[in-house]
């Protein structure tokens, strides 16, 4: 009978491991799953402010705008006129001529290399 109530006890210990492993798997699905939901969600709203701020701009009007109707006439090009320049006044500048600059005449000759002095007798 003891192997029979230690076996009862083991398989039903078994039986509530396997229980609370299956309850935890469900929590991490249920988690998982709201959180999929949620990063999808944050995806769509994101796409659709950009669609929605593009749309102002992508949306053609139905009527094509025609461009005004506009005579314009073009100018034929002339040659330039040649610039009108007066006269130049006469003026007359007389520059003299350089001459030599003079240098000034020495006030005494330096001094040259000693002359030889004639021999004097013995005395």
């Amino acid at each position: 009978m003891r192997n029979s109530t230690e076996r009862d006890v083991v398989e039903r210990d078994l039986e509530m491991r396997r229980e609370s492993q299956i309850a935890r798997d469900n929590a991490n699905a249920a988690g998982s799953f709201a959180l999929g939901i949620a990063l999808i969600s944050l995806v769509g709203v994101v796409i659709a402010m950009f669609v929605f701020n593009q749309g102002d701009e992508t949306t053609a009007p139905a009527q094509q705008q025609q461009p005004p109707d506009v005579n314009i006439t073009v100018p034929t090009p002339t040659a330039p006129e040649a610039p009108i320049v007066p006269d130049a006044p006469d003026i007359n500048i007389q520059v003299p001529e350089n001459q030599a600059p003079v240098a000034p005449a020495p006030a005494a000759p330096a001094p040259t290399a000693p002359e030889a002095l004639p021999a004097q007798p013995p005395q």
